[in-house]
């Protein structure tokens, strides 16, 4: 496989077009990161797309899901990106908030969706068989530094392990209350990928997430108080203004 090729199919670009300090986001809409970041370029392939800074930041919208967001970073090593921050959202367990910060210290592998409906599957078991995969600790270290000094008054910030899951379906009670007794603050669907696949290619990287439902209280797409919908509005907000403010800074 030639990945340059591949690289250009799925970016639209050279690998040396992405910078040094790369953003990459799941589903946040990259005219929000351009509301604090001027292109130098933009890019779209088949899979990804974004834009390049002449500062030395590249933002990336990866899509939804472990496989897409892994094989992303994973190409950003064929190329000069050296850091990665991911910027995205989560569900929040024990007494998480919506709209509250957390920077991901770890992330569970808890990726792939046919497992979870496979005849006698266990969340027990999948937590005793596979693994947890670390962030590059100083990079997270910084991160959370970074987030204790700038976060607005009234939000909380949060650090630990989060759960990656590989199916939205599967975040019914039982799942979700095993996964809350095991100590995770919180379930996505990318994370673990990005970690794994960011030491596979030679990149640091750390995770900022916002809070953005409660499963064990309402599933997503319920309805919630209007007071928790402003509470995501201004943490997504807050999440694209504060990634952006830490790459150029770390």
């Amino acid at each position: 496989m030639n990945k340059e090729k591949l690289f250009r199919f799925c970016f639209g670009c050279d690998p040396s077009d992405l910078s040094e300090k790369v953003i990459i986001t799941p589903f946040l809409p990259i005219k929000h990161f351009k509301e604090y970041l001027v292109p130098d370029r933009d890019f779209s392939g088949r899979l990804y797309s974004g834009f390049t800074t002449k500062k030395n930041i590249t933002v990336v919208r990866c899509g939804v899901g472990d496989r897409l967001m892994g094989d992303a970073v994973l190409l950003m090593g064929c190329g000069r990106t050296r850091k990665a921050v991911f910027a995205g959202t989560c569900a929040g367990l024990k007494d998480c908030e919506i709209g509250d910060f957390m920077v991901a210290e770890s992330a569970f592998n808890g990726e792939g969706f046919s497992k979870y409906y496979a005849p006698g599957f266990s969340i027990a078991n999948e937590m005793a068989t596979a693994e947890t995969i670390e962030a590059d600790n100083g990079y997270t270290g910084s991160l959370f530094e970074f987030m204790e000094e700038r976060l607005y008054a009234g939000c909380a910030l949060r650090r630990g392990s989060v759960f990656t899951i590989g199916s939205i379906a599967a975040e019914h009670e039982r799942n979700l209350v095993r996964i809350q007794e095991e100590g995770f603050l919180g379930i996505d669907m990318e994370l673990s990928a990005v970690y794994r696949a960011a030491s596979a290619a030679g990149i640091v990287s750390t995770g900022l997430l916002v809070v953005s439902d409660k499963p064990l209280v309402k599933g997503l797409g319920e309805d919630i108080p209007d007071g928790e919908k402003r509470a995501l509005a201004a943490g997504i907000s807050e999440l694209v203004r504060l990634s952006v403010e830490f790459a150029l800074e770390a």
